[in-house]
Formats: C-alpha cells, structure tokens, sequence
C-alpha cells in the first residue's frame, strides 16, 4: 500500500494546514493513481481503508465515499464532502462548502465564510472563524469559533444554536 503524498507547493501548504489539523503523514490510499487521488481541481477517493490528499487550487472538489478513514483538505472556494465513512477529517482555508453525511465522526477545521453541513453522524466537531452549521440527526453537534488568541465555544463568539423542528441544529456566528 502506497501513502497518497502532494508534491511542491501542495506539501508545503498540507505541511502548514496539517498542523492545525493534528496530521501527521497522509494514511494509506487504496486504489489511489501513482501521484495521489487528485486529477487537476477534483480528487475522489472510493471504496478504500483510508486515503488522504490535498486539493492544491482554489475552486476544487474533493469527495470521499464509503471508506474508514478520511483526512482531506483544500485551500479556498472548494467543496469537500465524505459519505459513508468512519472518520472524517476535513480541512479548508475560506469560502468552502463541507458536507459529511452518514459518518461516526466527522471534525472540520475552516477559517471564514465556511458553510458545513453534518447529517446523520454520530459526532460533528466544526473550528472555524466565520460561517455557518447545520447538524441534522447528529448525536454531538460541537461548533467552536477559532479567533486570533483563543478558541471559543460558539455561544461565546456571537454564534446562536437554533433547532428546527425536523430536528436539525444550525448555528450561525
């Protein structure tokens, strides 16, 4: 089994949001190309134990289906979702749409204007700047604001959990 590894720049930038993430080297990817899952602005990994990459342009794709784990990250204007995983982990700079759906956890990390929506998982842990929540038929929904000194629990940064009445907590700072 081959790790899914970017190359030049993409290193350097997953090196940096890695960090914030808590990653260490990029899990295993099975079925993945010789270069990684990625093919120009859209990576995809599939039917697979564990892959992670990282979407290196703005505007990218990045999905992952019916794994155990995922750890996969772009940089700004992207969309990334994970269905039918275990363990999600996701990560993009601003401007990006995240949907995780059907996973036993899924933990998000985004700076500003990030639209993330967890449906029917376990746990949905969201750190981000700015944006907006929606968890629906989630067992934990934890959104926290990440400001320049201090992480905040979302009440405390100007974000207000709502309950719809299907259910669905949504939470907009």
């Amino acid at each position: 089994i081959e790790p899914a590894r970017a190359s030049g720049d993409e290193a350097d930038e997953r090196g940096t949001l890695g960090l914030l993430l808590g990653w260490g080297a990029a899990p295993a990817c099975h079925g993945c190309h010789d270069d990684g899952p990625c093919r120009g602005d859209t990576c995809v990994c599939e039917d697979a134990d564990a892959c992670g990459f990282e979407c290196g342009v703005d505007g990218c794709f990045g999905a992952c289906h019916r794994l155990d784990v995922c750890d996969a990250a772009c940089p700004d204007d992207c969309t990334l979702e994970c269905a039918d995983v275990s363990q999600c982990s996701l990560g993009c700079d601003d401007a990006c749409a995240i949907d995780c759906q059907r996973a036993s956890r899924c933990d998000v990390a985004c700076g500003e204007d990030c639209q993330v929506e967890c449906s029917d998982a376990g746990t949905c842990e969201v750190e981000m700047i700015s944006g907006t929540v929606v968890c629906a038929r989630v067992g934990a929904c934890q959104v926290t604001c990440v400001g320049d000194d201090a992480s905040l629990p979302a009440t405390e940064c100007g974000q207000t959990p709502r309950v719809s009445r299907a259910g669905t907590r949504r939470s907009t700072p």
